[in-house]
């Protein structure tokens, strides 16, 4: 006959002999095509299972229920799972292939590559207990540099110091470093003052050398006799200290050109000034006595002068001039005068102009009674 749906029971047991699952027929026209249904069961560990499956002894009247028992056994294995793990790396670039690796162990990481101007810090997640599909990032951190200004000063004055400063800059920003220029000095550079930070310090040297400048020195008099230069060659900010020629007969209105040079060529001019000496001319007589009165006369240096001895009567000056170029001292100089002689002449003759004796002469001193 045609089965009915739900007419008989079936039930599995464990090895136990409790039921765990008990199922009625579904319906079928053709008996040997009823089938019984159980719930799938599920394992949450490997083992062996062993079950028996009987029909449930009905009530049905012309119905001969089964008694046969029918083992089943169950063989539970696992099968690990496998994940893929990916590693990329700066600008998402994949890193080597795609891993397979089982659910629990770790994964190996590359070797992180070396980026410019960047510094690998770590992956950013961990991948030692792998437990699914996993994309693993490498985490990089811009690096930065510093820009170190050297200024150097070449013939520098005590007043300058060299100096190093040191600036930081992230890879890749802009930087600039100023080069200003200083009075008295000339620069020259070295490094780029300015430009993308690269992955790596940049050193730049400033190097100021002082100006070479002349400080020059004109003599002159002002009787026109001294024309002379003197030029010396010194830097910027450096002191100078000439000393004025001495020079025999003159007086200069500097005796030292004394400064500090700045930004020019120095010119400077001493003035010499020709020293007046005293002349003086003492007239005497043979025995000491003033004959006259002295002459006296300011004499400008390397000067010409003249002087005429005055005349006495009776008397002849030993120096009817005094005369000579004035040195570089007073002048005294004495004139001495010596009484003169003259001749005193007696002619004897008679009424007739003839002769009458013979003629006396004698030389007479002047002033001297006869």
């Amino acid at each position: 006959r045609d089965m009915e749906e739900g007419e008989f029971s079936f039930v599995i047991k464990d090895e136990q002999g409790a039921t765990i699952q008990s199922k009625k027929n579904v319906a079928a026209s053709d008996r040997d095509k009823a089938t019984v249904v159980f719930d799938e069961i599920k394992y949450t560990k490997a083992g062996t299972y062993k079950y028996t499956v009987e029909e449930v002894q009905g009530e049905l009247g012309g119905i001969k229920y089964d008694n046969a028992k029918f083992d089943v056994t169950v063989t539970v294995v696992y099968n690990i799972n496998i994940y893929e793990v990916t590693f990329v790396g700066f600008g998402g670039v994949q890193l080597g292939d795609v891993q397979k690796v089982e659910h629990g162990a770790a994964a190996t990481a590359p070797a992180a590559p070396a980026v410019e101007g960047y510094t690998f810090t770590e992956w950013d997640k961990a991948f030692d207990n792998v437990t699914g599909d996993l994309t693993v990032t490498a985490i990089y951190t811009i690096n930065s540099y510093k820009v170190i200004v050297n200024t150097v000063y070449v013939d520098k004055v005590d007043s300058t110091v060299d100096a190093t400063e040191e600036f930081t800059y992230v890879y890749g920003t802009d930087y600039t470093v100023a080069a200003p220029e200083k009075v008295g000095y000339t620069l020259t550079t070295e490094g780029t003052l300015s430009g993308k930070m690269p992955a790596n310090d940049v050193v730049i040297t400033l190097t100021y050398t002082a100006k070479s400048y002349t400080v020059t020195v004109t003599y002159t008099s002002d009787d026109g006799k001294i024309s002379e230069t003197k030029t010396e060659t010194l830097t910027y900010g450096e002191g100078y200290e000439i000393e004025t020629p001495v020079k025999t007969g003159y007086t200069a209105n500097a005796s030292v050109v004394a400064g500090v040079v700045g930004d020019a060529d120095v010119n400077e001019t001493v003035v010499y000034t020709a020293n007046k000496y005293n002349l003086t001319i003492n007239y005497v007589y043979a025995d000491g006595t003033t004959a006259a009165t002295s002459y006296t006369q300011k004499v400008t240096y390397d000067t010409a002068y003249t002087v005429a001895s005055p005349a006495i009567e009776g008397y002849t000056a030993d120096k009817l001039t005094v005369e000579g170029t004035m040195g570089a001292s007073d002048v005294e100089v004495t004139v001495t005068y010596k009484v003169n002689s003259y001749k005193l002449t007696i002619n004897y003759v008679y009424a007739d102009g003839t002769t009458a004796a013979t003629t006396y002469a004698e030389d007479v001193v002047y002033n001297t009674a006869y």
